[in-house]
């Protein structure tokens, strides 16, 4: 089922419905289907268990993807066990059979994918639930977001509490890339190079392409940047 393309999602009655089949041939509805249901076909394809998928543009988490970056795990139990890791699926054009093929590398072993430059898809045995992914997973963007301006660190639940959720998540049939993980890695963040910007750590090379900076570059920048800003206090002075 897509909803009609150019409708208001506020306004929605059952005349603004079509129904879709999997080759994304339109075979109910008055109204054109919406161009982006083919990223829902792909869902349908990759993911046999997934029986309701919903795509949209919460704030919080699309800023998340504005930046191509993820929110770090192991900050709240509920997150954990309804979502988990997330992960990010690389930019391309709404509406086009390459857009809905980006989500194919994540979408077996995440539940809740951000699109770069564009928003959220989250898939469940529900429209109920897949809901609930999307509500969650914005509420935990904001919530970290409101937690940054603490001025306190981020703590992150145990490992081995999180193994404890894991497990939770195991039994409810829940996916998660951290399945087989040791302990000790389940609260690292995961990373998906084809949608990441360049971290701090990082530095681009000629062609455009990153290189990981060793340790001791890292402090000799930090070094160098520092000495610059107290000599332009000093000037200043």
């Amino acid at each position: 089922i897509s909803t009609a393309a150019l409708c208001s999602k506020a306004d929605l009655t059952v005349d603004d419905f079509a129904l879709v089949n999997l080759e994304g041939n339109q075979v109910a509805g008055t109204k054109p289907r919406s161009s982006e249901i083919l990223l829902h076909i792909e869902i349908y394809r990759a993911v046999p268990t997934a029986r309701a998928v919903v795509h949209c543009h919460p704030p919080h988490a699309t800023a998340y993807a504005l930046t191509g970056t993820v929110p770090p795990g192991c900050l709240v139990p509920e997150h954990e066990v309804l979502v988990g890791s997330v992960a990010l699926a690389p930019y391309e054009t709404p509406g086009t059979p390459e857009f809905a093929r980006t989500v194919l590398p994540y979408v077996r072993d995440h539940n809740v994918i951000f699109l770069q430059n564009h928003g959220v898809v989250c898939w469940a045995d529900s429209v109920t639930h897949a809901e609930w992914c999307v509500e969650v997973v914005d509420t935990y963007c904001r919530t970290i977001m409101l937690a940054s301006h603490l001025d306190a660190p981020l703590v992150p639940i145990p490992n081995r509490k999180a193994g404890d959720l894991l497990e939770i998540k195991k039994k409810l049939g829940l996916p998660d890339a951290r399945y087989g993980l040791k302990e000790c890695q389940l609260c690292d963040l995961p990373e998906f190079p084809e949608g990441l910007t360049v971290r701090p750590q990082d530095r681009l090379t000629e062609d455009g392409s990153t290189s990981v900076l060793e340790p001791g570059e890292v402090d000799e920048m930090v070094r160098t940047i520092t000495d610059r800003l107290m000599a332009a206090l000093k000037r200043t002075e």
